[in-house]
This record gives C-alpha cells, sequence and structure tokens, in this order.
C-alpha cells in the first residue's frame, strides 16, 4: 500500500510504471556509489536534469543557498568535492539510500561525513532528499542513461563541526560566492588561516568542467 501511496504522489499521477521503476533503481546504484567515493571521484552527473534545483538548509529551517540549473549544480559539486578532497585528511562518507514517502520527494539519503579538518575532528551529518522529473528524456539519449532524471535536491544539515564551515557553505550558488570560489584555493586558504593553521594550504586547483 505504502508503495502504492508513493507511486502516486508526485504531480497525482501513477509513476509505478517499468521505466520509471528502472530509472529509479540506476539512480539509486549512482547515488550509493558517488556518496561511498566521494573522496575518490568527481560525481555522476548523469543522472541530473538540466533544469534542476539544488537547496541547502539548516535543519532549524533557516536557508544557507539555493541554485537552478545543471551547470552550476555540477560547477559547486566540483568545487566542494575538489576542496574537501585537499583539506579533509582520512575522510570518509557514509550513506543510506531509501525510498521516501513524502510526495514532493522520490529518494532520502542519510549520511555522514568525518574526517580531519586542519587541527579539528570534521563530522557533518545530513539528509539529502531527491526527486525524480515526472517526464521522460529525449529517446535519443544514451541506453544506459535513467529514463527519468532528477530534478530536484535539497540538503538539510543536522550536524555541522567544526561550525565555521556554515560560513562557506552560506550563500552557495551565487554570484559573490561563485566570484569567491572562482579561485578554490584562496577560498580555502583564508578558512584554515581563520582555524590559526601555521601552513596553509597553498596548492591551486581547478574544478572538472560538467558535462551537458
Amino acid at each position: 500500500m505504502r508503495a502504492a501511496v508513493r507511486r502516486m504522489c508526485r504531480h497525482g499521477r501513477l509513476k509505478g510504471s517499468s521505466e520509471f521503476d528502472l530509472s529509479l533503481g540506476k539512480i539509486i546504484d549512482t547515488l550509493r556509489a558517488d556518496y561511498m567515493a566521494w573522496f575518490e571521484r568527481s560525481p555522476n552527473f548523469d543522472i541530473y536534469d538540466e533544469s534542476i534545483v539544488f537547496e541547502m538548509d539548516l535543519v532549524t529551517g533557516r536557508r544557507l543557498s539555493e541554485l537552478q540549473g545543471k551547470r552550476s549544480y555540477c560547477r559547486v559539486l566540483n568545487t566542494l568535492h575538489t576542496a574537501t578532497t585537499m583539506a579533509v585528511r582520512e575522510g570518509q562518507v557514509k550513506c543510506s539510500v531509501q525510498p521516501w514517502s513524502p510526495c514532493d520527494y522520490t529518494l532520502r539519503v542519510n549520511w555522514t561525513c568525518s574526517g580531519h579538518l586542519a587541527y579539528q575532528p570534521l563530522h557533518i551529518s545530513a539528509i539529502s532528499a531527491y526527486s525524480l522529473a515526472s517526464k521522460e528524456v529525449s529517446l535519443s539519449a544514451a541506453a544506459h542513461l535513467p529514463s527519468h532524471l532528477i530534478d530536484r535536491h535539497k540538503i538539510e544539515f543536522l550536524e555541522i563541526h567544526p561550525p565555521s564551515l556554515k560560513v562557506l557553505l552560506r550563500g552557495v550558488g551565487c554570484g559573490r560566492w561563485n566570484d569567491r570560489m572562482s579561485e578554490p584555493a584562496l577560498a580555502l586558504n583564508r578558512y584554515l588561516l581563520e582555524l590559526q593553521v601555521a601552513d596553509p594550504l597553498a596548492i591551486p586547483f581547478e574544478t572538472e568542467s560538467c558535462k551537458a
């Protein structure tokens, strides 16, 4: 019964088609692999819609940032990925992917990120909610791609330590943040200096380009 209700939620119509179920399975596998390999490689962006909406909130309800469009989404995630792989030692991500019942979202990922940032322990716990677009992608798309793509991704942070990381996350995707992160090494250096690190990281790096 729950499965039937879940499939009917979005846009008030049944979503239990075989194509939707196949897409859901592919996306679950991709997300699980991407989270677990966060410190090893960049995410797979093939599962995201061109008009994806990305939001980041605190558990208190405070909005940290919001952006729209796959290009901006790719840029932000690639920048965060590169910065964390450089700054975090012994980084590890654990996750649990499961279907979710609220009508606005299809999948829920409970995840934690731990490691060491400068001379402080790092611990982040959050919930990522994903919704799949009701329309199918063009038939000309590659056969290995899902026919339904993710059109919304919302992260709700439950815990962020050290708390000063909230400053870097605030305004992700806005013009001023993008200008600051156009040279991510400089932003990372400023953060490490705030933590009173004697020798801040000063290795320049570039974000990977997004695939359309």
